[in-house]
């Protein structure tokens, strides 16, 4: 190849301009915008999946729990020396068998509080990890009013079962049957989500599955209530992760009505709405 062959090639070593690097870095950037959005829905639904299964099980276990004691544990159980919440009693049957045999033969410590990943919405971490931390995302439906325990049979399923002289001397006992012959199992509600701040725990920093405060463990369907939120809340957006009496978890939207004139998160939470004094109106699945 001679020179003036040579000397007709393109130039080498050009690089980008600085206008062709900004367009690059903008388009990059708008790629990057419409990707994120799509990335984090794909890892919520990620968690949502995981919150589901998670009460899926905990329904199961209490299913299992009913078949063998004919009734729902209660909000409040004794289980040996200890008083503490419904999650206790379902240990067995969430393979934790030995977390609740030192709840049945000692008094409660820091060994007898794990976290327990089953217990916990990934979209609702706990606020601390530190030994005795007892996270829990879910809530049982502890019936009309959870601060009181009213305690009748129609008005909610996981009752007080800590037997007390003056307030609860004959503790209430709530089968399957019981509600599949009233309302229906598929349409009474057994489980939520709960993601309460401080204030509604009353300065407790965590909803914990050691206590017995039916304000913690349990949700209830009296007093103030304009909105389903003001009950059972989640991370998730638009609703929360429910278990209903038959085992079956649906997503419970928070737009469903709570009025008076259409109480539908209340005939949701009864085993027996009429009996609870909801009046006779059926239903609607289409409400919710």
């Amino acid at each position: 190849m001679d020179c003036q062959t040579h000397a007709h090639l393109p130039g080498r070593g050009q690089g980008f301009t600085l206008v062709e690097l900004l367009v690059v870095i903008t388009i990059i950037g708008m790629l990057m915008a419409l990707l994120l959005p799509a990335v984090q829905a794909a890892r919520e639904a990620g968690r949502r999946a995981t919150c589901t299964n998670n009460e899926k099980q905990i329904a199961a276990a209490m299913l299992i729990f009913e078949s063998g004691r004919q009734c729902f544990p209660g909000y409040k159980n004794k289980v040996g020396p200890n008083v503490t919440s419904w999650v206790v009693p379902l240990l067995p049957h969430l393979q934790r068998k030995e977390i609740y045999d030192l709840w049945a033969t000692t008094a409660v410590g820091v060994e007898h509080k794990k976290l327990l990943k089953i217990l916990m919405c990934p979209s609702d971490p706990p606020d601390t990890t530190g030994a005795g931390d007892t996270w829990l995302s879910y809530v049982c439906n502890a019936g009309k009013n959870a601060a009181t325990a009213s305690n009748k049979a129609a008005e909610g399923v996981c009752m007080d079962q800590v037997v007390q002289a003056s307030t609860n001397p004959v503790p209430v006992l709530v089968s399957l049957d019981y509600i599949s012959s009233h309302d229906g199992a598929s349409t009474t509600l057994l489980l939520a989500e709960s993601r309460l701040d401080a204030v509604s725990r009353g300065g407790v920093a965590n909803s914990i599955w050691t206590t017995a405060a039916a304000t913690q463990v349990g949700f209830n369907w009296a007093g103030t209530i304009a909105k389903v939120t003001d009950r059972i809340i989640s991370r998730h957006g638009g609703g929360a992760v429910v278990a209903f009496c038959d085992g079956h978890v649906s997503f419970l939207a928070d737009s469903i009505s709570c009025s008076t004139a259409a109480p539908v998160f209340q005939h949701l939470m009864t085993p027996w709405g009429a009996a609870a004094g909801l009046g006779t109106t059926v239903l609607d699945e289409g409400s919710y």
